[in-house]
């Protein structure tokens, strides 16, 4: 038997954007995002924007028919069928078979299928914490603080100079989520601070969809214990080697908006000559500032303080 998928005659861009909506929903649930993301090797972020206006390129739409089973001219088009994909497991195929058989020679059997299923998915795992907010496993007096990228990868922080009470409120709409927005939460250490960070308790969260605010969407998060800072607090993500043996690729470094910048301090900045972040050791030098790096096969970046579009101080790293 095969399954006929409701046929699309809009404009092809939102055809094909509701078709992989569609398929994410019925094979990944309708908070499978990140799950389906993953299995595409995407970052959450850019598999959101093929689902809301972008059309995926033609590799990602063959991966998409690769994972589904789906038809890729049905993909694309909206025309022809996809057929049921097969289950590895014989006895789940036995049950998917009869559960198919009975829907289709009684179709008021549908309803009591779909409330069954969702019962099963909300009760079916003992350990789920389902239903709960994220602060009934959140210990009290701890904070959470916004990760928002990576650097020398991509501006993390379009709002900086703007408004970082965006930040508050993207943190504070944590606690409102429901724990089965959390797709996983990981243990962190405390490398370097230079007020310390809280230790104990810290980890890091990651959502399987992401919270937006503004022009900010994120979907990780630190939680740490109460730190009283100067300003808001944001976490990026560190890429490449400038900055080791101190900090490595990977790890999370945050920053304070609030802090003043210092001699020798760690920042991230944004200039006018480049594109996205980086982290960097900052030095006052006459008229110039001199952005070095621990690495010492990278050259230091010397530019007008003009030249500066943001910049803001390190106060602690962490690592998985």
């Amino acid at each position: 038997m095969t399954n006929q998928f409701p046929s699309q005659d809009s404009e092809k861009v939102s055809g094909i954007c509701s078709r992989l909506r569609f398929l994410r929903e019925k094979h990944f649930g309708s908070r499978g995002k990140r799950k389906f993301a993953d299995a595409l090797g995407l970052p959450l972020s850019t598999y959101v924007n093929y689902e809301a206006d972008r059309v995926p390129p033609s590799d990602v739409l063959v991966k998409v028919s690769e994972i589904t089973g789906c038809d890729l001219n049905w993909l694309m088009t909206g025309q022809g069928a996809l057929p049921i994909p097969r289950c590895s497991d014989p006895e789940l195929s036995e049950i998917l078979v009869r559960m198919e058989k009975i829907i289709s020679s009684q179709p008021k059997a549908k309803q009591a299928v779909t409330a069954l299923m969702n019962l099963l998915s909300t009760h079916g795992d003992s350990n789920s914490l389902s239903g709960k907010d994220i602060g009934a496993f959140i210990p009290p007096d701890t904070r959470v603080i916004p990760i928002l990228g990576r650097v020398a990868a991509g501006e993390p922080a379009p709002w900086v100079g703007q408004d970082a009470a965006l930040l508050a409120t993207l943190a504070s709409k944590v606690s409102h989520l429901s724990a089965d927005a959390v797709k996983h939460n990981d243990a962190v250490d405390v490398l370097k601070s230079g007020k310390d960070l809280p230790e104990g308790f810290l980890e890091i969260i990651e959502l399987c969809e992401p919270v937006t605010m503004g022009e900010l969407s994120v979907d990780s998060f630190v939680v740490t214990g109460e730190y009283e800072a100067a300003g808001e607090l944001f976490a990026v993500k560190l890429t490449g080697d400038s900055m080791e043996p101190v900090l490595k690729e990977g790890d999370y470094v945050i920053a304070d908006t609030g802090a003043v910048v210092k001699d020798g301090a760690t920042v991230l900045a944004e200039l006018d000559s480049r594109v996205g972040a980086v982290c960097k050791l900052y030095f006052q030098e006459s008229a110039h500032i001199s952005l070095k790096s621990h690495n010492a096969a990278y050259e230091p970046i010397v530019v007008w303080k003009s030249q500066i579009k943001w910049i803001v101080t390190v106060i602690g790293a962490i690592r998985q």
